[in-house]
């Protein structure tokens, strides 16, 4: 996703100084987006990017902007008074059982209003903390962060949008010029910004150019040194000259989420404000039907995986799930077949009466395998799965 021209050409000369295997170039029904300029094979890595900007946020942060909702400091007045509402409710249950019994049905919802104030507050500090971020920047980079598309600075609502920082017509104008400018870098940080932890975003400049596919041929690896988030974009499946890296903005089958095609194409309307024609997206309808039905049953399966507790039921569902996994290329990040396997591995050792060396080799080469297009032979997980399968080597040596 980006600007014009120019800064495309800009963003094609910066990347070039390290790598030189894609450009940002227009792409028909979609903006920009990042072209391979030779073949690249599984594996290669096309983009080491280091953040311009993190931010810590409420989990909430990105559906307030996109509610459109006013915010200002009565918030904190609702806030203190529903507690004063709790904390009489409690008292009265104590003193007077009978009427307290009945009012405490309400505290359910004055609790859950009360979150949501707080994650409201929360939306306030952490706009201010982005706008200061993007304060301490060169002034070149503001330039390159505000050339970043935005396809968030209209929300969608029923009503006339009221942006959650609006101040009042009477402030001066240094100050309704600053809220402006916040809006307009928080619809920017929601649009093109990388969850890489729990509560944590980054923004990258180079990442953000890399449009979406619900089965994409890259994926990316989020990193942190010393304070500082670092992402790496890999190709997962040959890419011919020409053709468009892409990368998924979803997270498909994490629990609850958006795994068959109207519920993908309903969160990225919703998210991003793009109707997405990938190639999952259109494939004849009796066979995105059938795709609809593997996901579904592969989230059916680990979720009962996580309320199982019988070994042998788990063994058996993971075999299914890693079967499903590969049919559907990892339904868009191969992270989930590395960390399936990863499951795989330490139920098997866990399984009375299993021992089957052979099998926990394939187990390793296959993971061994997407470890190093995913990772890399440098990365953690690909040393750990050598070392599981130096052991198991080592184990069949001495046993022979």
């Amino acid at each position: 996703m980006s600007g014009s021209t120019t800064q495309q050409n800009d963003l094609n000369n910066n990347q070039n100084k390290t790598n030189k295997c894609f450009k940002v170039w227009k792409i028909p029904g979609k903006g920009y987006g990042c072209v391979a300029t030779e073949d690249l094979e599984p594996g290669q890595l096309v983009l080491h990017d280091t953040e311009i900007l993190h931010l810590s946020h409420d989990y909430k942060f990105k559906e307030w902007y996109l509610r459109g909702e006013r915010l200002d400091e009565s918030c904190s007045a609702i806030l203190f008074r529903q507690i004063f509402v709790i904390v009489s409710i409690l008292l009265a249950t104590y003193f007077l059982p009978y009427i307290g019994l009945i009012l405490i049905f309400g505290v359910q919802k004055i609790w859950n209003d009360i979150k949501n104030v707080r994650s409201k507050l929360n939306y306030q500090k952490s706009a201010r903390e982005l706008l200061l971020g993007f304060n301490s920047l060169s002034s070149e980079d503001q330039s390159a962060v505000c050339s970043l598309s935005s396809t968030l600075s209209t929300p969608p609502t029923n009503r006339p949008q009221q942006p959650l920082v609006t101040p009042p017509t009477n402030k001066p104008q240094q100050q309704q010029s600053e809220s402006c400018v916040m809006q307009n870098i928080i619809a920017v940080f929601c649009t093109n910004s990388f969850a890489l932890e729990d509560g944590v975003s980054a923004l990258f400049l180079h990442a953000s150019r890399f449009n979406h596919s619900c089965r994409p041929n890259c994926s990316f690896v989020g990193d942190k040194q010393n304070g500082v988030f670092t992402i790496s974009i890999r190709v997962t499946w040959r890419v011919r000259r020409g053709e468009e890296l892409t990368i998924s903005y979803l997270d498909s089958l994490d629990e609850g989420g958006p795994c068959t095609t109207q519920d993908r194409h309903r969160y990225l309307k919703w998210g991003y404000r793009f109707a997405c024609n990938c190639t999952d997206c259109t494939m004849p309808k009796i066979e995105r039907y059938r795709t609809d039905a593997k996901k579904q049953k592969l989230q059916q399966l680990m979720d009962e995986w996580r309320t199982s507790n019988n070994l042998q039921l788990d063994w058996k569902n993971i075999k299914e799930q890693l079967i499903l996994l590969v049919q559907l290329y990892g339904c868009g990040k191969p992270e989930y077949i590395v960390s399936t396997l990863d499951i795989a591995w330490n139920t098997y050792q866990k399984v009375d009466g299993e021992d089957d060396i052979e099998l926990e080799k394939v187990l390793a080469y296959i993971a061994l395998h997407w470890c190093n297009i995913i990772y890399s032979s440098e990365h953690t997980n690909f040393k750990l799965w050598t070392e599981r399968l130096q052991n198991l080597n080592n184990d069949q040596e001495f046993m022979s």
